[in-house]
């Protein structure tokens, strides 16, 4: 199962989050103390690796709600889950009438109890009209000419008109009316089976099909209750991290072993555990290390580090590290070596830096909590990860959540470099206010220091295209920056033309800002393209001859260029929009602003060529203000989601022809 969303209420500081979309990757944003740990502690007590436990009412209700508030029915956190295929189709199996269900609601109140629900399923009822054709088939497969040289006896007659009764009785409750179809079936087969041995084939399977709808509804009840069970089996369980730099390199094992006797652990004996764990060394048993001899010893603790780094590496691709344990009298010490550089050496883990002690001690977390089960099917909630990091190595954590995780990963941030700025629909802003408490926004809502991490990350991407090597295209939009490296990025999954991999985007803010952006890049980066989406318009504030002498012809790229055919006189050139399927954009816009037009009639003019003028006048028209990137923000979730579903072939292929222009410009200056 996937999860789709989740609604967190009545817990500390939330009172209601509002519905919270999830995807691969998701980031929760917010300054601190905003309430963003306490989304993801709500979570986790969905299913925990450990048992479900009841929360605690003094500490977990918010603490500004009187206690008379508190209800056992209160909801904490709600979630929606989408099936797989293959899941769908057991479902089917187990609850019949939920056989075209594709979506399940699960939550769970203070009680350690869950409840589920399916989404959209029809209301359990007598199947009337089927049982009646099934009867008419029966009727007619009992007449004369079906029977073998015998009239059907009066006994059955009698017994089928009890059976067509029984059929036709309406009754609020359907198990009401499966019980009397079984009764009168069951009353049938005797005198059918004494009076009628040679009766149709047909007529048998109408039989047979009848006793099995009646089954269905007198089962429904039973049934879906082993659905609802089966669903939690199936639920992933929520691993939560959120402190991971506690292990000790140089552990004295007596020490250990005295706290552990007398249950009076120290700070770090938990992770120390966890090391044990993943080592395959049980802290009950790791007193006979102390009076082994050397050589056991010395076997022990190899077969240990093999475990380890063989996990190690399993979990994380980026570096071949060796763990080696060393046991010195009592004392165990972890010994950490690189084997692929010039020499080999080792290095106590206190030694090494805090940041490669984060990611040591994350991925022995991780491993060692996940040991129970499948960590393909658990969910990371990541409470502020990799504070210890380089801001290089949060930037490159946050490509290995993408490249080796298969889980979906939820973390919160108020990091820049965990801002993923190719991905801003992962996005959500966490904000907390006295009234309203925590609540969760996929918009970039909230104050400054709110959006600080988000608009952070945007200008160091910016800055990353304006001054690293590569190619350069300026766009006008933000929004075309989204489109464009989107459906590159998919074109290139499935082998198809992209943008090329060193070509740096660049949104200028505007039409009115490309030409400073013009500027810059011809004086930063000569390997710069311009792509043109306003030709009268986009370089007014220049001179056709001192844009030439910025930027020659050559380095120029029209979106109108990719279009199957000119838009039409007046357009003046096209916009990325442009490209996009027509009735897509509308159905997109419509969405967007539902709540605003609710009764009011969109009516856009067709004779309007370019899309986005023609809704931007169209929403005028109704006082509403247009947003271009609201209708990109609804494409970017769909490309997470359902990519097919936004980008049909016609519009896939329009974009393509635009990456092939890109190509053809890059040959000609050299590339």
């Amino acid at each position: 199962m996937r999860l789709e969303k989740f609604r967190v209420t009545n817990y500390r500081s939330v009172k209601d989050s509002g519905w919270i979309g999830v995807g691969d990757q998701t980031a929760l944003v917010g300054r601190n103390e905003s309430g963003k740990s306490n989304l993801l502690l709500a979570l986790r007590s969905l299913k925990p690796p450990e048992r479900l436990e009841r929360l605690c009412v003094s500490s977990d209700f918010p603490a500004d709600r009187s206690r008379l508030d508190y209800s056992e029915e209160l909801d904490v956190v709600q979630t929606v889950w989408s099936f797989t295929a293959a899941e769908r189709e057991h479902l089917a199996t187990l609850f019949p009438r939920a056989r075209h269900v594709t979506r399940v609601e699960i939550g769970r109140g203070f009680e350690p109890l869950r409840w589920v629900r399916f989404a959209d399923i029809p209301a359990a009822e007598a199947p009337l009209a089927q049982a009646k054709d099934l009867f008419t088939r029966l009727g007619t497969a009992t007449g004369d000419e079906a029977v073998e040289e015998q009239t059907v006896d009066a006994g059955v007659r009698r017994a089928l008109q009890d059976l067509e009764s029984a059929i036709g009785r309406t009754s609020p409750d359907p198990s009401a009316w499966a019980e009397g179809v079984r009764h009168a079936l069951a009353d049938l087969r005797p005198p059918m089976d004494a009076h009628a041995p040679g009766l149709a084939e047909g007529a048998r399977d109408a039989l047979a099909e009848i006793s099995e709808l009646a089954d269905q509804v007198a089962n429904d009840t039973d049934a879906e209750h082993a659905a609802k069970d089966w669903v939690l089996q199936q639920l992933p369980t929520f691993l939560y991290l959120d402190d991971y730099a506690e292990i000790q390199g140089h552990q004295d094992l007596a020490a250990f072993l005295e706290r552990r006797r007398e249950n009076r652990p120290a700070d770090g004996d938990v992770y120390f555990e966890k090391l044990l764990s993943v080592a395959g060394l049980d802290p009950s048993a790791v007193e006979t290390l102390l009076h082994a001899d050397h050589e056991a010893r010395r076997q022990i603790a190899n077969r240990a580090g093999a475990v380890v780094t063989r996990k190690l590496r399993e979990l994380w691709n980026e570096r071949a590290l060796k763990i080696r344990f060393n046991l010195d009298g009592s004392h165990f010490n972890t010994l950490v070596s690189d084997p692929n550089s010039l020499y080999d050496v080792e290095v106590n883990l206190n030694e090494r830096s805090r940041g490669f002690r984060w990611f040591f001690s994350f991925y022995v977390t991780f491993a060692a909590d996940a040991k129970s089960g499948s960590t393909e099917n658990m969910i990371l909630l990541l409470d502020e990860p990799g504070l210890y990091l380089h801001a290089l190595g949060q930037r490159d954590l946050l490509n290995h959540f993408k490249s080796d995780f298969p889980n979906q990963i939820l973390y919160s941030t108020h990091s820049p470099f965990l801002v993923p700025p190719d991905d801003l629909s992962a996005v959500r802003t966490v904000t907390i206010s006295e009234e309203e408490g925590t609540t969760v926004s996929d918009r970039p809502t909230g104050d400054e220091k709110t959006l600080f991490p988000i608009l952070h990350s945007l200008g160091m991407e910016v800055s990353r295209g304006l001054f690293g090597e590569g190619w350069h295209l300026a766009v006008s939009e933000l929004t075309d920056y989204w489109f464009l490296r989107a459906i590159s990025d998919f074109v290139r999954s499935r082998s198809g033309r992209c943008l090329p991999r060193d070509l740096h985007i660049t949104p200028a803010g505007g039409c009115a800002r490309l030409p400073y952006m013009v500027a810059l890049l011809s004086g930063q980066a000569p390997r710069a393209l311009v792509l043109l989406t306003d030709e009268p318009g986009v370089l007014r504030s220049s001179s056709a001859s001192e844009v030439a002498k910025l930027l020659p012809e050559r380095n120029l790229v029209r979106v109108a260029d990719a279009l199957d055919e000119p838009l039409g006189e007046g357009a003046g050139g096209a916009d990325v929009e442009d490209l996009i399927d027509p009735q897509l954009y509308d159905r997109f816009v419509r969405y967007c602003w539902r709540s605003e037009l609710k009764e009011r009639k969109l009516e856009p003019d067709a004779s309007v060529p370019r899309v986005v003028e023609r809704y931007a006048r169209a929403l005028a028209a109704l006082d509403i203000e247009f947003n271009r990137a609201r209708p990109a923000r609804l494409f970017l979730r769909g490309m997470g989601k359902n990519p097919t579903s936004v980008l049909p072939k016609s519009t896939r292929e329009r974009f393509e022809r635009l990456f092939e222009r890109i190509h053809e410009r890059v040959r000609e200056l050299g590339g």
